[in-house]
């Protein structure tokens, strides 16, 4: 049987590829120089535009560094002026922290100027001389109407006589006056800016201030303290960023690229000469030019040379063509003799073909168990990006049947799914899963790509790591408290033993002391040693609570409040304090754990009291929606707002041990076992007006005891 299709009538000549080729190699002349000119056009325009992004980035990047130089000084300046507060008693204190301040954020000098114009401190001023009084100003009435930061155009100082930049902010004082203090800069301050930036040769960059005055200048400091040339001030009024040819203030054209700080509203341009600017793109050219030139001779030589292989190729696989093709099919119109003979081939082909898609049917089968045992959520995307695999693990993670989730984008799984799904290619991240009940949670995502048929698909195989992330958690603050303990056992459970030592020294060195001097230091060291046994009780406490987790049981609060009180019912009765219980429900947790925090918050209650003010301690329960919050409230000496987050953590005291005693340690004891209870614990006070403590905590009923 023959392999050429029927049909064909051989008898009619037919040219062969190698013919066709040499055909198409004689008419490519003329195109090929088309071609080559547009080339020619399109690579110097891609050049020049070259160039001019380039420029443009440097002036955007430079303009960052300058703004970084600038606010990084006015932030500085008002952590300053917040941390030193203007007092005229203690101005060679103010001095001397100004002028370290000055040395740290490399400022020419720093000025504290009054309300009305008259200089309290200048450190560019020796201490004692008669420092200047300033003019009436818009910089300085600007501050203190807005009491916002500003950052000053170019202007003369008055010490030195030369121009500078300067920021101001406002300062706080004890004397009810009101001040700006401020910090300059020299223009090779800010040309110090422009020369980190390393700027090619010939390059030209200049700084603006708000008013288009040029602040500095790089590679030389000239026309500082002149406008900007009329060209980039038009530029700047029309728009603040962009490039374009222009004269510069030395007469000479440059393509200049601006941009204008929002944030600062200073200028950066950056200027490349124009003679400086065509020679490399003269020489891009050639060069372009030249491999234009070699590419379509190359072209035409390997036209040649590959029609032949192609023949010589097609026409061996003809010769190994050992299976006729398939009967009654309908030949395609055919151009190449060569590729006749290919036809009786592809028939062959064909066969081969059906028994490999039988075997690609099996693999599929294969996989398909695969992916339907895998213990991670395993989820394929289309080329629309919608779901059309869901595996049972992901059904189980998310709580959605393969029904329901089929044919919907994966951000209905995974809703930051969108900001990542171009970026992820054979790689892991971490993102947040959303169960069916509305419950966020974390999960690993490993993300492959692959085509099939021609079109693209996405593999998302997703891990549930929320097991892992507490376990980081829960290692991250074993850390933290290990730190913590070691502080304490470096300061605050030395401080009883420092005292013991003391005290038992001066009783050796002084055996002939007299009785009564002996008894006192007797009594002294045995408050050192209760202190201590105090602390280590409080850290074994503490320790024990990070020992083993908690197995939760319905608990009475009723009962755990009774005990609490047992327990404190000694300090109570010495303070004349009043303590009100109300309903209280049942919830899950540990009884012991229950008795300790609501027998520190009740003691603290109670200690934390206002002189010459019973103590009053109220503790009741709401329901709420994470089950029932138990509130204990006080009428002490409060807290302030900003230690409401702090009074929580280990070894936190906010007053000194003569003032109250205490370990540091029983909010942060009460924290953790709230934690332990999948709950939480924070304060609502005011210095002064009393605490509220608040606990949150699992129910075992909805309605309190009636």
């Amino acid at each position: 049987m023959s392999s050429r299709p029927a049909g064909l009538d051989l008898a009619r000549p037919v040219p062969t590829i190698r013919q066709r080729l040499n055909a198409l190699v004689l008419s490519a002349a003329l195109p090929a120089a088309i071609f080559a000119a547009v080339a020619l056009g399109t690579g110097y325009w891609m050049a020049w535009r070259a160039v001019e992004s380039s420029l443009t980035a440097a002036a955007a990047s430079l303009s960052s560094a300058m703004d970084n130089r600038l606010l990084r000084l006015q932030t500085g300046l008002q952590a300053f002026a917040l941390a030193e507060a203007v007092d005229p008693a203690t101005l060679p204190r103010l001095r001397s922290h100004a002028m370290e301040f000055q040395r740290t954020m490399d400022a020419v000098n720093m000025v504290l100027v009054r309300e009305d114009g008259a200089q309290v401190l200048n450190t560019l001023v020796p201490e004692g001389r008669l420092l200047p009084h300033e003019p009436p100003s818009a910089f300085r009435e600007e501050v203190l109407r807005t009491q916002q930061p500003v950052i000053r155009n170019m202007f003369r100082g008055p010490v030195l006589g030369d121009w500078l930049s300067a920021i101001g902010v406002p300062a706080r004082s004890t004397d009810g006056q009101r001040y700006v203090l401020g910090a300059s800069l020299t223009p090779h301050q800010l040309q110090a800016v422009l020369a980190e930036q390393e700027l090619p040769e010939g390059w030209v960059a200049t700084v603006l201030d708000r008013q288009d005055v040029i602040a500095a200048r790089m590679p030389d400091q000239r026309f500082v303290g002149l406008p900007a040339e009329p060209a980039l001030r038009e530029a700047l009024r029309l728009r603040p960023g962009g490039v374009a040819m222009m004269t510069n203030l030395a007469g000479a054209q440059a393509l200049t690229a601006y941009h204008r700080s929002p944030a600062t509203g200073w200028t950066v341009s950056i200027g490349i000469p124009r003679d400086a600017l065509w020679q490399p793109l003269l020489r891009t050219l050639g060069w372009l030019a030249a491999a234009a030139l070699l590419t379509l001779l190359g072209s035409l030589a390997l036209a040649r040379k590959l029609g032949g292989r192609i023949a010589d190729a097609m026409a061996g696989l003809a010769r190994t063509a050992t299976h006729p093709g398939s009967a009654g099919q309908t030949p395609p119109r055919l151009v190449f003799r060569e590729a006749v003979e290919v036809a009786g081939v592809l028939a062959a082909t064909d066969r081969q073909l059906r028994a490999a898609l039988s075997a690609s049917d099996s693999s599929r089968a294969r996989l398909r168990a695969i992916i339907d045992t895998a213990v991670d959520a395993v989820i394929v995307l289309g080329p629309d990006h919608r779901i059309e695999v869901f595996n049972p693990a992901a059904a189980a993670m998310f709580g959605r049947p393969p029904d329901v989730v089929m044919g919907q984008p994966l951000q209905v799984l995974v809703p930051d799914w969108v900001a990542v799904q171009d970026e992820l290619d054979w790689q892991t991240t971490s993102l947040r899963g959303l169960r069916s009940d509305g419950e966020s949670f974390p999960v690993q995502a490993s993300v492959s790509r692959g085509l099939a048929e021609g079109q693209g698909f996405l593999t998302v195989i997703l891990r549930d790591v929320t097991q892992e992330e507490r376990t980081r958690d829960e290692l991250l603050r074993s850390n933290e408290d290990l730190q913590r303990f070691a502080s304490v056992a470096s300061h605050d459970m030395r401080s009883p033993l420092r005292t013991l030592q003391g005290f038992l020294g001066v009783m050796a060195e002084q055996p002939a002391l007299p009785a009564e001097r002996r008894q006192d230091l007797v009594h002294r060291c045995l408050r050192a040693v209760r202190q201590l046994d105090h602390l280590t009780g409080s850290l074994l406490a503490f320790a024990r609570l990070n020992a083993q987790a908690a197995r939760l049981q319905p608990v009475a609060l009723d009962d755990v409040a009774q005990e609490a009180l047992a327990l404190v019912q000694a300090s109570i009765d010495e303070a004349g304090a009043t303590v009100q219980l109300g309903p209280l429900p049942r919830v899950w947790g540990v009884h012991g754990e229950l008795v300790q925090l609501l027998q520190n918050l009740i003691a603290n209650a109670v200690h934390y009291r206002r002189e010459g003010i019973p103590p009053r301690v109220e503790v009741q329960a709401v329901a709420v929606a994470a089950g029932w919050r138990l509130s204990v409230r006080d009428n002490g000496i409060g807290i302030a707002p900003e230690y409401h987050r702090k009074v929580f953590g280990i070894f936190e005291r906010l007053h000194a041990q003569r003032e109250y005693t205490g370990s540091g340690i029983g909010l942060a004891t009460c924290a953790r076992i709230a934690e332990r209870h999948g709950g939480r614990i924070w304060v609502e006070s005011r210095l002064g007006e009393g605490a509220t403590f608040h606990v949150e905590l699992p129910a075992v009923d909805a309605a309190l005891p009636a």
